[in-house]
């Protein structure tokens, strides 16, 4: 029966076009049959949508940028973040960034690496189809000199802060920070720098040594490179000597009033239970105020070694530091290393980090950031050989597309129809897709009973405004039998022969139904905005590849 089936239907495929056909009762016949009524009248069969990225540079330093945009977070293994758009862009400059990306994605992840290979990274709401994101500061602000020849550190002012935040930094079996664990999460870097924006603040908030350490940072203008580094001592820890770093904590006394108790290294005093009991904690500030632009890097030194923020400075680029950051790049916390064989949990001292107004230096991860696959769709067809099975696998090809760039490559997937079926880029023909699936006839299904291959990518050329969120799905078509018949997108709330959805959908197989096959394309076909995750839940038979 199953080969009947498949003679009859090839046999329905020959009959469709031919000389004298009414292509029109096809159409008519195909619309009446389709499995989702109500269309509603938004429904435009895309997936796609074009999302607008407002990005500014401004660390006051002439150069370009290369902006990155992912659809999720690229430094996390567990998750495919795919690249949507990639741009060139001047310091100093705001940018209106176009990319395509899934009509339900709510964040984007925004990359500004410089021309050294450091990115810096923040995650990005989108509203109302739009995301502003600025790296360096807010443009025309001047907190800090820009000759290039001003760095001041020095002790300032003291700071009240809660002993229960860094109590859950260094909580054991728990904290990011807790003994005998090297910090690992999505928001630490544990090989890193800042790149400035203005006048910075650090306090020291807790140290678990017993080494005599001197502790400090080092700046550097990016365009002449890391070995042209100035180092800046801010303090010596010894623990013989006890409390250096002007920390206290404070209790409730016998009269009510607070009393200072001050916080000595080495263990010695507070540890980090008392941490949980404490009623407060005050410590005096560091400045760090750098020229706007250079990159800025911290250091643990002692009789024995010296340990660096950036493990290209240490032997075998080994890490011995960590800092937290949070959504919007902000560094919170710095926790440093100050022994290569420990137990490396970079909390020998760590720093709170304030910000001034507006000047919150942007975390820099110093290696290339991971490349990562591009976005890439999938046009699927019918053809009307058979009228309408509606399994929308006649004509199955991807474009993959980052935005900004000046080519798509278009992979041919799937021929379920027996008719010859040209594919089309703006008119032009890129191929007949029995052949460029390596077909000797059109009379051969190709990969809608199961899994073989992907034909050879084609890139194609496209326009500096290519989107496939477009009403021409990208300005693809098909040509079919004789060429006289041509499939393109279709106008909203109309039945489709085409539609677009994302590069890692599975197909129906031959003479599944769309709607069998995803239950929830029917609700979706129906609801514009809705059920918009009906293509990765399938119900029925659909072709699983191998990638």
């Amino acid at each position: 029966m199953l080969l009947l089936s498949t003679f009859f239907s090839c046999i329905k495929h020959e009959d469709a076009y031919v000389e004298g056909d009414d292509s029109a009762k096809k159409k008519e016949e195909y619309d009446k049959g389709f499995p989702v009524k109500d269309i509603d009248p938004k429904q435009d069969w895309n997936l796609a949508e074009q999302f607008i990225v407002n990005v500014s540079v401004n660390y006051g330093r002439d150069g370009e940028y290369t902006i990155k945009i992912y659809s999720d977070n690229p430094r996390n293994a567990d998750v495919k973040a795919y690249l949507l758009g990639k741009y060139a862009v001047k310091d100093g400059s705001t940018n209106a960034l176009l990319i395509d990306g899934l009509s339900s994605l709510e964040n984007v992840y925004v990359c500004c690496v410089d021309a050294a290979e450091g990115s810096m990274m923040k995650k990005c709401e989108i509203e109302n189809g739009k995301v502003s994101v600025t790296f360096g500061g807010v443009p025309g602000r001047r907190s800090v000199s820009e000759r290039g020849d001003v760095v001041s550190s020095g002790r300032g002012g003291m700071k009240r802060l809660n002993p229960k935040d860094i109590y859950e930094l260094v909580k054991p079996n728990e904290g990011i920070f807790r003994e005998g664990h090297t910090p690992s999460d999505l928001s630490v870097l544990n090989s890193y720098e800042f790149k400035s924006t203005g006048k910075f603040t650090i306090y020291p908030v807790f140290g678990l040594t017993k080494g005599n350490d001197e502790v400090g940072f080092y700046y550097y203008d990016p365009k002449e490179g890391l070995s042209s580094r100035k180092e800046v001592s801010l303090t010596k820890i010894e623990s013989k000597k006890g409390n250096l770093l002007d920390l206290n904590f404070y209790e409730e006394a016998l009269d009510n009033e607070m009393a200072w108790v001050s916080w000595e290294f080495a263990q010695v005093g507070y540890g980090v239970s008392d941490l949980k009991a404490a009623k407060g904690l005050r410590s005096r500030a560091f400045y760090i105020n750098v020229p706007k632009g250079n990159m800025v890097g911290f250091w643990v030194k002692n009789q024995s070694y010296e340990l660096y923020s950036n493990s290209k400075l240490n032997q075998n680029n080994k890490e011995y530091s960590a800092v937290i950051y949070n959504e919007n790049n902000n560094p919170e916390y710095i926790g440093l290393e100050d022994w290569p064989t420990g137990d490396n949990d970079c909390n020998d001292i760590i720093f709170y980090i304030a910000p001034d107004e507006d000047t919150a230096p942007d975390v820099v991860d110093p290696e290339k950031p991971l490349e990562k696959e591009s976005m890439s769709w999938i046009i699927a067809c019918e053809d009307l050989g058979s009228v309408g099975d509606y399994d929308f696998n006649d004509v199955v090809f991807s474009v993959s597309h980052v935005s900004g760039e000046s080519t798509a490559v278009v992979t041919p997937l799937a021929a379920g129809g027996t008719l010859p079926a040209k594919i089309l880029y703006g008119g032009k023909e890129i191929g007949e897709i029995h052949e460029l699936l390596g077909g000797s006839n059109t009379s051969t299904m190709i990969n809608t009973s199961s899994w073989g291959k992907a034909g050879n990518p084609i890139t194609i050329t496209v326009g500096a405004d290519f989107t496939m969120s477009s009403g021409d799905m990208g300005g693809f078509s098909l040509k079919i039998g004789d060429g006289t018949a041509t499939i393109t997108a279709p106008g909203k709330g109309k039945a489709p022969q085409m539609i677009c959805v994302p590069g890692d959908w599975q197909w129906p197989t031959e003479r599944t139904s769309i709607v069998v096959a995803y239950k929830g394309f029917g609700e979706w076909g129906a609801n514009y905005g809705t059920s918009q995750d009906w293509w990765q839940k399938p119900t029925g038979n659909v072709i699983k590849r191998n990638n």
